[in-house]
């Protein structure tokens, strides 16, 4: 997801991009999930933001609901990240960066190739993913 200042893109698989300011309006994005099924019985997960390596909960009063668009199950909520996050992660990344252009490639290549054999052998959890969040198939998924 791609945010400007003061405004954000949200986009999905099955959604147009919907552009939103931070104002009182009613957000295309809302407007499309307004009333989703919750999970019954169950608290509805919420995803973290990946800052600077660490898993934190965002400080935002923006949410989006994923939804299998099969079951119209809401399987979380995921946040739009603040100004000052999305400014941390920024900052983290430009900062990892200046460390990783100065890896030698063998090491690269380890990290990546680890990454790839990480992939392979969880292809099976991600497609189930992919499925229940986009509605692919799994032959698609995978």
């Amino acid at each position: 997801m791609h945010r400007d200042r003061g405004q954000g893109v949200a986009a999905g698989p099955n959604l147009p991009a919907a552009r939103h300011s931070r104002g009182g309006a009613l957000k295309e994005t809302e407007a499309m999930s307004a009333n989703p099924t919750p999970r019954t019985g169950q608290d509805v997960p919420t995803v973290k933001l990946l800052i600077d390596g660490a898993f934190v909960e965002s400080a935002t009063s923006e949410w989006r609901d994923i939804v299998n668009p099969a079951t119209q199950q809401v399987l979380a909520r995921v946040p739009f990240a603040t100004v000052a996050e999305v400014d941390a992660a920024v900052q983290a990344a430009h900062t990892a960066y200046a460390t990783w252009k100065n890896t030698p490639i063998a090491a690269r290549m380890r990290i990546m190739l680890k990454f790839q054999d990480l992939v392979r052998t969880n292809l099976p959890r991600i497609a189930k993913t992919l499925t229940a969040e986009q509605g692919k198939t799994i032959p698609d998924a995978e």
